[in-house]
């Protein structure tokens, strides 16, 4: 199982999580014919499908290559969202973000995680037939501007570093600051393109997916605790949405809340199955300070309060924490 953390909306307009290619927790992403060619460019393997053939096996190709082209994307938000939302929140404690005027100190930037996986990730879905042409045309775009910031990143920072800024006094800095800027504007807003095509296919894709286990396997643990992973995916995109409000966050919060109960439940009465999920106790915790973090801001915003930026810091800090552990 694969699964996306959350990035705090205070990057521009970016917000991510998303579970995709069901599977047990604990385990690998499942991996189709069509994903292996993905990872490494080969054939997948499939037959081409007869003039007379059934269509179950179309609709197997398809979806074989969906799975592999938001496989490919989710590597490339997981990989490198939050460290290009990490890096400018720190380049820009230590400038003036209007002009990029350091006051003459040093700058040091974060580096940013390489994007060669990605690019190569992508290029490879693309390949992939049939193709999808909302999730390909988002995924390039991703991959055009973060190259296009990471050129912008490593010229800003060679000029830190060899000490320019004491030699022209900022001057340059005022140049390279905009474009910078524009750069990370640029890739805000095709990571969230990216991130809301992503949510939209795969949300889709899974449950449709968690149906088909339930109805095979019955409703055991492993279904359980997706059953309630997606819906604080549903929780947290509700929450960090811009017009959030009590009366939308409520509902959902008694969703999760009452999975989570259930959860615990058949975790406490099924020891032996529990037993082969090594991250339950963690799990079990990290589901519940989750669930409270976003309660806090219910309650504020029910009493027609204002929550601070600690506070969905919060809901999106305790939500990572039970992926980690779920991914795990």
């Amino acid at each position: 199982m694969l699964k996306i953390t959350y990035i705090s909306p205070y990057f521009h307009t970016i917000s991510l999580c998303v579970l995709t290619l069901l599977a047990a927790p604990g385990c690998k992403p499942e991996t189709s014919g069509a994903e292996t060619a993905a990872a490494t460019g080969a054939p997948s393997g499939s037959p081409t499908p007869k003039p007379n053939q059934p269509p179950a096996k179309a609709a197997t190709s398809a979806d074989q290559a969906e799975g592999a082209k938001l496989h490919a994307a989710i590597e490339c938000i997981n990989g490198l969202s939050n460290r290009v939302a990490e890096a400018r929140r720190e380049y820009l404690k230590d400038v003036d973000p209007a002009t990029g005027n350091s006051k003459g100190k040093q700058v040091h930037l974060l580096g940013l995680t390489s994007i060669l996986p990605c690019a190569r990730g992508v290029k490879e879905a693309g390949e992939i037939k049939p193709a999808i042409p909302a999730l390909d045309t988002a995924s390039a775009k991703f991959v055009t501007t973060i190259e296009a910031l990471e050129k912008g990143w490593q010229d800003l920072g060679g000029y830190y570093q060899k000490g320019d800024y004491l030699d022209d006094k900022g001057k340059k800095a005022a140049e390279l600051h905009p474009k910078v800027m524009d750069a990370l504007k640029a890739f805000g807003a095709a990571n969230e393109e990216l991130a809301t095509t992503v949510r939209t296919m795969n949300r889709a894709r899974r449950v449709a997916k968690l149906a088909a286990r339930e109805k095979a396997e019955g409703r055991k643990l492993a279904v359980i605790m997706d059953a309630m992973m997606l819906e604080a995916e549903t929780l947290i995109d509700q929450a960090m949405a811009k017009e959030t409000t009590a009366e939308i966050l409520d509902p959902q919060i008694a969703i999760v809340s009452k999975l989570i109960d259930e959860l615990d439940t058949y975790a406490d009465t099924h020891k032996d199955e529990a037993s082969k999920f090594g991250s339950l106790g963690n799990i079990k915790n990290y589901e519940k300070t989750f669930l409270a973090a976003t309660k806090v801001v219910a309650r504020k915003l029910r009493a027609k309060g204002t929550p601070t930026g600690s506070e969905f810091n919060e809901i999106t800090d305790q939500y990572n924490y039970l992926v980690q552990n779920y991914n795990h």
